[in-house]
């Protein structure tokens, strides 16, 4: 074998590496409004989080959420905030 042969090799393997993590590696992104059902005003400062986990994130002032690192599948969310 010789010095190319090994080096096409092995930088193939590191390309098919890269390739697999990077695959494995996505993640989804929601990015939303909490707003009051009755009123339409918009709830600030409520937890949103991935149902059944600690995975979550807070509203800011307008009720705009963005939460991050999700597994590309159907997941449900919670808000929940004082007073609601």
């Amino acid at each position: 074998m010789n010095v190319l042969n090994l080096k096409l090799k092995v930088g193939f393997v590191t390309i098919l590496l890269i390739t697999v993590s990077s695959v494995f590696a996505q993640t989804g992104i929601v990015r939303g409004v909490v707003f009051n059902k009755e009123t339409g005003e918009p709830v600030p400062f409520c937890t949103v989080l991935r149902t059944g986990t600690t995975h979550g994130v807070t509203t800011d002032i307008d009720g705009f959420y963005t939460l991050t690192n999700l597994p590309n599948e159907k997941i449900n969310l919670t808000a929940s905030g004082i007073g609601y």
